[in-house]
């Protein structure tokens, strides 16, 4: 999850285990684009509530 700190994002591999974690954060914050999950300049204001949220959705 720390690779969302990265303008590049995670690959598909890693955020389809937190999809419904996805729901829960305005689109606004993030993108999907090329198989990858980035957030965006907005996105990387709030990160670390959006990490948290998706990392909950792992467990």
């Amino acid at each position: 999850m720390l690779g969302l700190r990265l303008t590049e994002g995670i690959p598909e591999e890693l955020f389809s285990h937190v999809q419904d974690g996805l729901l829960l954060i305005p689109k606004e914050y993030y993108k999907l684009e090329n198989g990858r999950l980035a957030l965006t300049s907005r996105g990387f204001l709030v990160s670390n509530e959006i990490i948290a949220i998706l990392l909950e959705y792992l467990k």
